[in-house]
């Protein structure tokens, strides 16, 4: 369990009370060249992604037989790991579970039929990572990278983590000081529940054994955590299309 990490007031170290997230910015559109690309900067993790396609299978894809072709590709940078330098080492195990983790994730979201005999490349750069779960940063970003290029998806893929205090309170979007605490930490990326409809979950992970009696407790917060990131992610996609509309009648 984790360990006194919450003051006499409720606060966490970071000041945050159990339920509430880490500091989210994002930004649509960063870079050129591409068919879509976003930025994330939760808690002290920075996250770029970038999306080419679709467009037509290339010949050193060798999927001919795939009637959608989705590539992942993930990339930490050399000193992203709080400003020291890492091994990064290309075909790691972690990298490939990252990437294998993604292509399920988005492949059961994105409406691949208006897709078949495409590709679609999703790029992902992780530029600074404070050792939690970086994967939900990785999610959330591609999110807004596969919008920002016109892709359809059924709904918003949104992920975070929750873990437990020793008094079984469920705390939200675990830090990576509250990780390294030893407490087990659940993440999910999931669907959130958009009126009638019911939140799937696209992709689970625990860290460690759950007494199944809080199970449903840190699922609940879990889930919480994703409703509260859709909102904010949706906030920065309407931002976004607010900005181009103007420009465009600006300019008109």
């Amino acid at each position: 369990m984790v360990q006194d990490l919450l003051s006499a007031q409720g606060l966490r170290m970071d000041g945050r009370r159990h339920n509430e997230l880490r500091q989210i910015q994002c930004k649509l559109g960063v870079l050129e060249r591409c068919d879509g690309s976003a930025y994330m900067l939760h808690g002290n993790t920075k996250v770029i992604a970038s999306i080419s396609g679709p467009k037509h299978p290339s010949k050193s894809s060798g999927k001919k037989d795939e009637s959608f072709i989705f590539n992942v590709r993930v990339k930490f940078a050399t000193f992203s790991k709080n400003g020291e330098r890492q091994k990064v080492l290309k075909n790691s195990k972690k990298l490939g579970e990252i990437e294998i983790n993604l292509k399920n994730i988005f492949k059961s979201v994105i409406l691949v039929e208006k897709y078949e005999k495409s590709q679609l490349d999703l790029n992902i750069e992780v530029l600074q990572h404070d050792g939690g779960s970086e994967i939900c940063t990785i999610v959330n970003t591609a999110t807004l990278a596969l919008i920002d290029a016109g892709i359809c998806m059924k709904e918003y893929v949104c992920a975070c983590t929750a873990s437990l205090t020793n008094d079984g309170l469920a705390l939200l979007d675990v830090s990576h000081l509250e990780e390294i605490c030893g407490g087990p930490t659940l993440t999910i990326a999931a669907l959130p529940r958009i009126g009638d409809h019911e939140q799937s979950v696209a992709f689970i992970e625990l860290s460690q054994k759950f007494y199944l009696k809080d199970l449903n407790k840190i699922f609940d917060c879990c889930q919480l955590g994703c409703e509260k990131i859709r909102t904010i992610l949706d906030e920065a996609i309407r931002g976004n299309a607010y900005e181009h509309v103007n420009s465009d009648l600006t300019s008109n």
